[in-house]
């Protein structure tokens, strides 16, 4: 008797999450006045700058300041949402 082949299973349809950007803002908002800092941002994208970059020509007011010890530039880097238009 030949063996029968079933056919393949239809394709498990994935729910689009939130893209790399849409995350970005979102920690940015929670974050409020307290800011991001550069090294969490990098745990979504290590390209987290060129996010940025795109959010920024995209309208939002995203700044960022430089963390300084006892006078000392760091490598840290808060980035903070302002008011929206």
């Amino acid at each position: 008797m030949p063996q029968v082949i079933p056919p393949p299973p239809e394709p498990v349809k994935k729910t689009k999450g939130l893209s790399q950007a849409e995350k970005i803002i979102k920690q940015l908002r929670d974050a409020g006045s307290k800011g991001v800092p550069n090294y969490t941002l990098a745990n979504y994208n290590l390209g987290y700058r060129g996010r940025i970059t795109e959010l920024r020509q995209d309208g939002y007011n995203i700044y960022c300041e430089r963390q300084r010890i006892n006078g000392r530039a760091t490598g840290v880097w808060i980035y903070y949402l302002t008011e929206e238009d």
